[in-house]
């Protein structure tokens, strides 16, 4: 039998793909959570992913728009820089891409 959790006792990837997932379903969808998470191997109670959620609803829409601002940001700025150094669109593009996989370590 799967061992029971609190989510604050949840290994941090799979509390990083929790919070993802509840940002996605704007913060509902409770026991799909719960099922998802028991498919993990974690038992979680939608109760507790409920008091989880409210509590930390804030922080983790702030975290999750100040992410997207970032990635909205380095974006054009690669695309900037590409585009001081390159003749044509296609390049540009390219080229935009290839610095934006190295800004992120890819």
């Amino acid at each position: 039998m799967a061992r029971s959790f609190r989510v604050s006792g949840l290994p941090p990837d799979i509390l990083a793909q929790l919070r993802q997932r509840l940002i996605a379903s704007q913060f509902s969808q409770y026991a799909q959570h719960a099922a998802w998470l028991q498919k993990q191997g974690f038992t979680v109670s939608k109760s507790a992913i409920h008091r989880f959620a409210v509590a930390n609803a804030a922080n983790l829409q702030t975290v999750d728009e100040g992410r997207g601002k970032m990635d909205v940001e380095t974006r054009l700025r690669c695309l900037d820089i590409a585009s001081r150094q390159t003749a044509n669109e296609a390049e540009t593009l390219a080229r935009a891409d290839a610095f934006l996989r190295w800004v992120r370590g890819a």
